[in-house]
C-alpha cells in the first residue's frame, strides 16, 4: 500500500545487509577511529555510499568532491541463508 503512494521502498535510501545505513556505518567508523586517521592521511570529506548490486551490497568509503572523489575502501557483502 505505501509504494503506490511514493513512501517506503521507493524511496527508501539503499542499506547494507538491509540493515545499516550510510549515516549508521559513518558513525561506526567514526568511533572506531577510522574516519581521523584518514583525514590525518590528507583525505577531506570522507563519506559513505551504499548501493546494491545484482551480486550484492557494496559500500565504499570516498573522499574528495563528488564526480573526482577518491575510492579509498570498497566491499560486496551478501549474506548467506541456511537452507
Amino acid at each position: 500500500m505505501n509504494a503506490l503512494f511514493g513512501v517506503g521502498a521507493a524511496n527508501a535510501k539503499p542499506r547494507l545487509l538491509d540493515f545499516y545505513s550510510a549515516e549508521m556505518l559513518e558513525l561506526a567508523l567514526y568511533r572506531y577511529g577510522l574516519l581521523q586517521w584518514v583525514r590525518r592521511l590528507g583525505y577531506v570529506q570522507p563519506r559513505v555510499h551504499i548501493d546494491i548490486l545484482p551480486t550484492g551490497h557494496r559500500f565504499r568509503l570516498l573522499s574528495g568532491p563528488v564526480g573526482t572523489e577518491d575510492l579509498l575502501v570498497e566491499a560486496i557483502l551478501d549474506r548467506i541463508r541456511p537452507p
